[in-house]
């Protein structure tokens, strides 16, 4: 369902982008940076493609700075020896001094047109650490001033600050309780794809500030690649399931119904922990009801299986069904 990057009409530095990065990475948000209608940006880049990847952001008269090579664990987990464990974020690797890095590590960058606001999304930008038996973590303060390096809205970042733990709360369903009419130009669900005009959590899906921010994104896209920006629009306005930030599906041909929709198609979008059991669910079917805690899943009348919502876990489920409107027609 994903289309490939050389479908798209990709200027030639953007096409190199893509392949330094080896996927679609942060291909949107890159563009904003480069424009400076976003300040700075943070990226991963395969270690063995840095030289190359560098070259690039010279070319373009980028700044740039790195953070840490890092090597994603597969199993993230961690011991109960460690003391503040319990509390680390989603993201989970072992992290290597930069010149240390080795192939298959990512390299951690910071990217910006000038370098004061490089310096500012340097400083904010680390990850908490384990050293020792002991969690390092991140005080609140620098999440918040992160988040306005990159160019978060201060209303999302107050927001993300009254939100974002996963132990009691659901950031998702909180931006969809304040949301009134869901803009496809708010729909950051596609974040880690780098088909989203505004990669960040917004505090609803129609923050006006946000908005006005990924108009302008919109924009800039259609004038880099028209073809680029007519896909991640379709892609934007298509109804969501959303469970939590791991589980986020998005469905094409669908209708909606009285607890839910039909669909001929279903996409499940990236996250660090995707529960395909439910991606598989999905796939059999071509009707989805949400009964209270329970999505049941049909193919036409015969129900096909249910799927229990768990939310009493770390990252807490909570179903959401969100409709962004469908107003066609391209930026002026």
């Amino acid at each position: 369902m994903w289309k490939p990057l050389n479908e798209f009409d990709l200027p030639d530095h953007l096409r190199r982008y893509a392949e330094l990065v080896e996927g679609t990475g942060q291909l949107i948000p890159f563009l904003a940076t480069l424009a400076e209608l976003k300040p700075a940006m943070d990226d991963w880049v395969p270690a063995e493609n840095w030289p190359s990847f560098a070259a690039l952001l010279d070319e373009l008269d980028l700044v740039w700075s790195i953070d840490a090579a890092f090597e994603f664990i597969t199993e993230p987990d961690v011991p109960e020896s460690i003391v503040g464990g319990r509390r680390l974020n989603t993201t989970r690797a072992f992290g290597y001094p930069a010149g240390r890095a080795a192939p298959g590590q990512r390299l951690h960058v910071f990217i910006s047109r000038d370098r004061e606001r490089l310096r500012r999304a340097a400083a904010n930008g680390w990850y908490p650490l384990v050293i020792g038996d002991r969690v390092v973590e991140k005080p609140w303060i620098d999440h918040y001033r992160f988040g306005a390096a990159l160019g978060f809205p201060d209303c999302c970042r107050r927001f993300f600050a009254a939100h974002n733990d996963w132990w009691r709360d659901n950031s998702l369903y909180q931006a969809w309780r304040r949301t009134k009419q869901p803009n496809f130009l708010a729909n950051t669900l596609l974040k880690y794809t780098g088909f989203s005009y505004a990669a960040y959590l917004p505090c609803a899906f129609d923050c006006a500030a946000t908005v006005a921010y990924a108009d302008r994104v919109r924009d800039l896209v259609y004038q880099s690649s028209p073809r680029l920006g007519s896909y991640t629009d379709e892609l934007l306005r298509r109804p969501y399931l959303v469970l939590s930030e791991w589980e986020i599906a998005g469905f094409d041909k669908a209708a909606p119904t009285a607890d839910g929709l039909t669909y001929e198609e279903v996409m499940f979008v990236p996250t660090d922990r995707p529960d395909y059991r439910l991606y598989r669910l999905l796939r059999a079917g071509n009707r989805l009801a949400v009964r209270d805690d329970v999505l049941v899943v049909f193919r036409d009348d015969q129900a096909v299986g249910g799927y229990q919502v768990d939310g009493l876990r770390f990252g807490p489920q909570l179903p959401v069904l969100v409709q962004f409107d469908q107003r066609s027609g391209q930026p002026s």
